[in-house]
């Protein structure tokens, strides 16, 4: 009888290969879709029911902040060694960083082979480190940059979208005479004015010199980053963006509605801002339309060249979780489910990067997304968003120093002057970084 009652204290149930004892909570860290507290995303939230499904004893408990909070949230985390069994994690230099810290689990041998099998090639190299992979890919969503533009706005005051730069400003300059703010951007979160520069940078200077700059190779004041930060500042002069612009709030949608509403004509942002206006206001597609950024008359890069990451939305399974093998086989089985998959391309727009996503009929019937995928497979190179790409502390200084400079607080020089300061600064206490 006791060893009945202990059996049965136990509950040690075997579920497709994994023996769970008892009730399992598997901790959850993600973005929230707009404000602290939000429920997860519903294509994370179906991964989770089909999951439930096979492992009823299993709970979740899901935890979800915006961009900036969960950046803070994450770092505490990582310092303190309480972080959650499975959390979101963006590439680059962060995520190495977290690492070396030893505050993330590697992924197994049979992961890896699933990941190589599934995955495109690109969205795989965030997440290889030291000879191993660390993390699972969930989207497709971060590239470009695009410009999202209202065709009934173009289409009733004659104008087109521009191929080069000088129609660019032209346009900004017309657009401001019939009274539209012609660019919406909130740069409250100070993240979405990068992703233009990125990509400013990359059709000036092009990935290559981006990257030698970004890993402390090459200085700020290179005469094309210069010539890039001064190119955004031509735009700014000319009233591109609102006069609000670093106070209106991304996470809110406060630089959406004015887009939505008609008083701006363009917004330009990674290929995600698709999965946004869907979602936001489906009403809206039929006018919606999309074009790439323009070409720099006199730049250095590659037209195709594109800025964010052919992989993102990693998630990663924490060294101290109690739950590894069963937030593993989460990441494996579920996250990227079949049904996970048709969901996010057919009702969100969004476009994980796994072999066969082009064929899908929801793929091919969406002209957006089509051209994305061609787009990402055309793509020479594609460079990691700055903030992200950037170590965490010099990150810090440029997004501040970004803000700055789109308020004109600052100049392009005074800019780069700052930028190889602290560049000069970091190296002191990590002499690896630029070698």
């Amino acid at each position: 009888m006791r060893k009945l009652v202990s059996l049965t204290v136990l509950c040690v149930l075997t579920i497709l290969g994994l023996t769970v004892f008892g009730k399992v909570t598997l901790e959850l860290w993600s973005l929230s879709p707009e404000v602290e507290g939000a429920e997860v995303n519903p294509d994370i939230a179906l991964a989770i029911e089909l999951f439930k499904k096979d492992f009823p004893e299993v709970e979740f408990k899901t935890v979800t902040y915006s961009v900036d909070t969960y950046k803070t949230k994450l770092a505490v985390a990582m310092a303190s060694g309480k972080l959650p069994d499975l959390f979101f994690t963006w590439g680059g230099s962060q995520l190495r960083s977290y690492i070396d810290s030893g505050q993330i689990h590697p992924l197994s041998d049979e992961t890896v082979e699933w990941m190589k099998k599934t995955f495109w090639p690109g969205a795989l190299e965030e997440v290889y480190y030291k000879g191993k992979y660390w993390a699972v890919p969930f989207n497709n969503s971060i590239l470009g940059d695009f410009l999202w533009y209202r065709k009934d706005i173009f289409e009733k005051h004659g104008l087109q979208p521009p191929k080069t730069w000088s129609e660019f400003v032209a346009l900004c300059k017309k657009l401001r005479e019939l009274g539209y703010i012609p660019i919406t951007m909130g740069n409250k979160a100070r993240w979405p004015a990068d992703h233009f520069l990125a990509t400013l940078a990359a059709r000036v200077c092009g990935n290559e010199v981006v990257k030698e700059i970004l890993n402390g190779k090459r200085s700020w004041k290179d005469p094309l980053m210069l010539k890039t930060l001064e190119k955004l500042v031509e735009l700014i002069k000319v009233g591109a963006f609102p006069e609000a612009v670093n106070a209106l709030d991304f996470n809110t949608g406060e630089d959406r509605v004015l887009f939505y509403v008609g008083k701006a004509a363009m917004i330009c942002e990674l290929s995600f801002m698709y999965q946004v206006i869907k979602e936001e206001r489906p009403d809206l597609i039929p006018v919606l339309g999309m074009a790439k950024f323009p070409i720099v008359e006199d730049g250095k890069g590659d037209p195709r060249e594109l800025v964010g990451i052919v992989g993102d939305w990693f998630y990663s399974i924490a060294a101290n979780s109690s739950n590894k093998e069963l937030a593993e086989k989460f990441l494996r089985e579920y996250l990227l489910h079949p049904e996970v998959v048709r969901m996010k391309v057919e009702k969100r727009g969004t476009l994980p990067p796994v072999y066969g996503i082009e064929e899908l009929p929801a793929t091919k019937n969406d002209p957006f997304l089509s051209e994305i995928v061609k787009a990402a497979m055309e793509a020479p190179s594609v460079m990691h968003c700055w903030d992200t790409y950037l170590p965490p502390e010099i990150a810090e200084v440029y997004l501040d120093n970004l803000q700055k400079l789109m308020d004109l607080k600052i100049t392009p020089e005074e800019f780069a002057e700052t930028m190889d300061k602290t560049v000069e600064e970091y190296k002191k206490a990590h002499s690896e970084y630029g070698q």
